[in-house]
Parts: C-alpha cells; sequence; structure tokens
C-alpha cells in the first residue's frame, strides 16, 4: 500500500473516531439528563405513595444503549483494519 493511501485511509479512520467520540459524548449527556429526570420522576412517585418503580426499563434502555455502542465501536475497529478478517491468523515462524 502506497505511503499516499494509508496516510488517506488514516485521514478517513481518524475522522470516523472524531464522530464516535461526539456521539459517545452526546449519548453521556443524554444519559445523565435521563437519570435526573427518572431521579425526579421516582422522587414524585415515591411522595405520592404508589413506589412503582422504572428501573427494569431504564435497565433495558441502558443495554439497548450498550449494545449500539458495542457495534459502532466494532464497525470502527473493522474499518481500522480492514484486512484483520480476511487474514489468515499468522504464527511466528521460528528461525
Amino acid at each position: 500500500m502506497s505511503q499516499q493511501r494509508d496516510d488517506e485511509r488514516q485521514y478517513r479512520c481518524l475522522k470516523k473516531y472524531e464522530e464516535i467520540v461526539k456521539q459517545v459524548l452526546l449519548l453521556d449527556e443524554l444519559t445523565e439528563s435521563m437519570e435526573a429526570k427518572n431521579g425526579m420522576q421516582n422522587r414524585r412517585k415515591n411522595t405520592n405513595g404508589s413506589g412503582a418503580s422504572t428501573s427494569s426499563t431504564t435497565g433495558q434502555d441502558q443495554g439497548n444503549i450498550n449494545q449500539v455502542f458495542v457495534q459502532t465501536i466494532t464497525r470502527f475497529l473493522h474499518d481500522l483494519n480492514p484486512n484483520a478478517n480476511n487474514a489468515p491468523d499468522r504464527k511466528p515462524s521460528n528461525p
């Protein structure tokens, strides 16, 4: 692979990485705002005496968020090294 192609590939990977970082930061903000919102709702429910909890929904949402995050990172890593899946396992040869 020529140096120019390698530089272009690294630049594209850097841009993808920057996009992922932006998405993670946005996700953190959304998660924090949802946690704050759920905390206020739980306090209201407890003062009203219902005692119902929304933790199962929150846990399920967190699982979905984690799954999307893992898929995004996996895609990024595959883009970083596109030959990783196609190349056979290389074992070091003994001289």
